[in-house]
């Protein structure tokens, strides 16, 4: 074969190939086309805008509106809180004494008493009272205190000085209609032990760190 016709015929099949090629290409970019397109139908569509002010299903009923709120909704009525009464009992003769005992005994702490004393003077007895020394004597009301010791006056009667106590009647803290006789004693919170102690002047009780 002449190599004019062997340069025809190369020409000639590289002609076909490119015009395969191209066709193969185009129908390619059409599928693609094709598919995206598809895509795109098959996606759902955006709802249309609902003018609701005109869709109002009660007639004079308008968006915002109070009553759609359900905040604004009626509430139950509430129920009405009933209280019972705590009603203490009564405290008792015994509860009331107890507690004047104690009450007594921590403003008139009882330091000495003296139960004889020579020449037939009245038994007697220390205390002291808010940094005030008293002496008592059987007999003597302490609301009858005055000067200095005025501030340890109260409506207590001193009715009998014994060795170990001092007893006393006073009325009672929550109901002063209610008298009770009650002792004053000797401290034992200050961890101080007592002995006896005989004097020229009759028998006391002293502490033993005097």
């Amino acid at each position: 074969m002449k190599p004019p016709k062997i340069a025809l015929l190369f020409w000639t099949i590289n002609a076909a190939l490119l015009a395969l090629a191209f066709v193969l290409v185009q129908a390619s970019f059409s599928s693609a086309r094709a598919t995206r397109i598809a895509d795109t139908e098959m996606q759902p569509k955006p709802a249309p805008r609902v003018n609701w002010e005109s869709q109002a299903r009660e007639p004079g009923l308008q968006i915002g509106d109070a009553q759609l709120s359900p905040r604004a909704r009626p509430q139950p009525p509430k129920q009405p809180v009933v209280e019972i009464p705590v009603t203490k009992p009564e405290p008792t003769d015994a509860e009331l004494m107890a507690e004047l005992q104690a009450s007594l005994n921590k403003r008139y702490r009882l330091q000495r008493t003296i139960t004889w004393v020579a020449g037939g003077d009245k038994p007697g007895a220390f205390v002291e009272c808010k940094g005030l020394r008293l002496f008592l004597f059987e007999g003597m009301n302490l609301k009858d205190l005055a000067g200095k010791e005025a501030g340890a006056a109260s409506d207590v009667e001193v009715k009998a000085i014994r060795v170990d106590h001092v007893l006393v009647n006073a009325p009672s803290l929550r109901d002063a209609s209610k008298r009770f006789d009650v002792k004053l004693t000797l401290p034992t919170d200050s961890g101080a032990s007592f002995k006896w102690s005989q004097e020229t002047t009759g028998m006391t009780i002293v502490p033993v760190n005097e």
